[in-house]
């Protein structure tokens, strides 16, 4: 083995030249290609993506062979962020608005659910009776 110090002794630890290192998993030319999937998921059929997820893709489609904290850390140093989400505290939130969701969310499940028995049919007649506009659901 060949060190720099033993090259070029204290002066060589303090030049500012390349360093090899341990080569990156995912090249340096597929860098961009990467960004890209990353901004836009839907290219590939996701509509957004997880660490996880990506890792996972990235393992299976591109055959890189990395860990998931090392991905993380290439989106990091790529110039992407982990975000978190978070609960808010029950202060913070409108118990009335939240009341009002659970109640909004259940007719539309109960919707959804009669359209499996009854057909779309049933559904289109339900829905000027009811708060949302069927066409939104329907193509």
């Amino acid at each position: 083995m060949d060190f720099t110090f033993n090259r070029y002794g204290i002066d060589g630890l303090t030049h500012n030249h390349e360093r090899p290192g341990r080569p990156t998993k995912i090249p340096l030319e597929k860098h961009e290609e990467l960004k890209d999937l990353i901004r836009n998921p839907y290219q590939v059929g996701e509509d957004f993506w997880t660490a996880r997820k990506l890792h996972g893709y990235l393992s299976e489609k591109w055959q890189a062979e990395l860990g998931y904290s090392t991905l993380c850390a290439n989106m990091h140093k790529l110039g992407f962020r982990l975000k978190v989400p978070q609960s808010w505290s029950g202060e913070r939130q409108d118990e009335k608005l939240r009341e009002q969701f659970r109640i909004d969310l259940e007719h539309i499940k109960l919707d959804f659910a009669l359209v499996a028995v009854c057909g779309v049919g049933w559904l289109r007649q339900a829905a000027s009776e009811t708060f949302f506009n069927i066409e939104n659901f329907i193509h």
